[in-house]
């Protein structure tokens, strides 16, 4: 069990760093944005984003999934594979191709409808686009993914943001052409990763070509629920932006959106890079007993959403100040949410695992399309009169719905002894960290304050690990040795004088 982990743990690392290298774009030009762009024209950047999202999902129709879930099955007959590559592409590519045409010939009311004026058509042709190449560009990564290819995943990610982060720089820093400018940028960069990485997909559909109305089937059974869950948490994610423009405005889209984007970076670092290792993780292991290992799994991510989310918790105010400017300073008010928000889409991932392994996709559709209709009321009724706080509002609870039926779900299909008095002491921790920070910690500032919250958080991670005793003796025993072991390569590298 204990291998296992630690493959699933470098799976996570490794999908970590290469997460981290394709949304960290957004992240590193912030500052570029925030300062450059006015508040309106951040808030357009922010709703162009959450469209193309949309659209991604709708090109995908779920086939990229549905590969991912049975590679792994047909990947030793190379005619089953080839005919799981050939349908599940050309349903794709008609479905995006569609999309692209019937989005140009309503280019203009979309734009109304998106944006809330008509004068944004260019945008939405260009937003097309450029989401029919990075739906291209998703079927590359999901290859990498069911190859367990993380490396190559990694390396096309870093090869995607420094492209991105050059384009970038020069189409909106010097030639000022603002969100047309990124627009641009990553028609260009998908554009280009398509054409160079393609032929690696139409190898394995070609040197076995062959579309099969069997085979279509099958990837509908498993992908078509799927959209409805892909598509109530697209409404979860993004309908609270389009509320905001028609009843308060770009503007108040912009603040929102920031607080939501520095959350995002949790969700980068630790929920995405779960996510992603997670599913292939649980389908290798389907005929084998991992109840354990699932359970000691939850542990551990909730014990890296607490003390991550607190850490983000702690220094909004400075990242916020970091990654923008003092216009932007509301969005701490929105930060608190969007941070539970992001630990709650933790959860629901590490249930649906369990639910998407005994193959009842159809649950998942069912409980985040609902969870997405609860989203779309709750700021039809929040939204006009409490803005983004209504958003916010919105957006947890409807989190916490969809978390916590897929927990209920998972737990019926799958019995998971749970480590109930680790999880309490993480509680605790929890607890402390939040009344530390509303009574005390968030009226501070300045340079002490930093100080502070630090000496807090290392305060708060040592009592869980020493005297509260969270670790078993076998996992600190592991620790050590991978230090000792770390220690020992360091100093066989250095000279003889500097040995450690």
């Amino acid at each position: 069990m204990m291998s296992s982990a630690r493959a699933l743990g470098k799976d996570i690392a490794i999908y970590a760093l290469g997460t981290f290298a394709q949304r960290a774009v957004t992240f590193f030009l912030l500052p570029l944005y925030t300062n450059v762009l006015s508040v309106a024209d951040y808030g357009l950047f922010e709703t162009v984003t959450v469209t193309g999202q949309i659209l991604l999902f709708a090109m995908d129709i779920g086939m990229s999934r549905s590969v991912l879930r049975y590679y792994a099955r047909y990947r030793d007959d190379p005619d089953e594979l080839g005919k799981l590559f050939t349908t599940a592409l050309s349903l794709m590519m008609l479905s995006g191709v569609g999309i692209l045409g019937i989005g140009m010939l309503c280019r203009r009311p979309l734009s109304s409808l998106l944006f809330g004026d008509t004068q944004f058509v260019t945008v939405v042709v260009w937003l097309l686009v450029s989401s029919l190449f990075r739906t291209c560009d998703q079927w590359i990564f999901t290859l990498f993914r069911a190859k367990q290819q993380s490396i190559k995943y990694v390396l096309v990610s870093l090869i995607n943001l420094l492209a991105l982060t050059a384009l970038n720089i020069a189409f909106v820093r010097y030639l000022h052409l603002g969100v047309l400018g990124i627009l641009w940028a990553q028609a260009l960069v998908y554009m280009a990763i398509a054409i160079v990485f393609c032929p690696t997909i139409l190898r394995v559909s070609l040197a076995h070509f062959g579309f099969s109305w069997t085979m279509a089937r099958q990837l509908f059974s498993f992908g078509f629920p799927l959209i409805f869950t892909t598509s109530g948490m697209l409404i979860i994610n993004t309908i609270d932006r389009y509320f905001l423009v028609h009843y308060r405005g770009l503007e108040d889209v912009g603040i929102y959106s920031l607080g939501v984007r520095i959350a995002a970076i949790l969700s980068m670092v630790v929920v995405t890079p779960f996510q992603l290792a997670w599913g292939p993780f649980l389908f290798g292991k389907e005929k084998e007993n991992v109840e354990r290992l699932i359970s000691r799994v939850f542990t551990y991510l909730t014990l890296a959403l607490t003390v991550s989310g607190t850490a983000f918790l702690f220094f909004g105010r400075e990242l916020i100040l970091f990654l923008s400017t003092e216009d932007f300073l509301a969005a701490q008010v929105v930060l608190p949410f969007m941070l539970v928000s992001v630990a709650l889409t933790g959860l629901y991932y590490w249930a649906g695992g369990i639910v998407n392994l005994v193959e009842k996709t159809w649950i998942l559709g069912i409980v985040v399309f609902l969870a997405g209709l609860c989203n779309v009321g709750l700021n039809f009724l929040l939204t006009p009169h409490w803005g983004w706080v209504g958003a916010a509002w919105a957006n947890v609870l409807s989190k916490g719905m969809a978390a916590l039926l897929a927990l209920g779900f998972g737990m019926y299909y799958s019995r998971i002894p749970f480590e109930r008095s680790r999880l309490v002491r993480v509680g605790l921790l929890l607890a402390g960290f939040c009344a530390l920070h509303f009574v005390a910690l968030s009226s501070l500032d300045g340079i002490v304050a930093i100080g502070v919250k630090m000496a807090v958080l290392a305060l708060g991670v040592f009592l869980l690990w020493g005297p509260l005793r969270f670790s078993t003796r076998q996992e600190r025993q592991q620790l050590m040795g991978v230090l000792v072991n770390l220690k020992d390569q360091v100093s066989r590298r250095l000279p003889p004088t500097m040995t450690l």
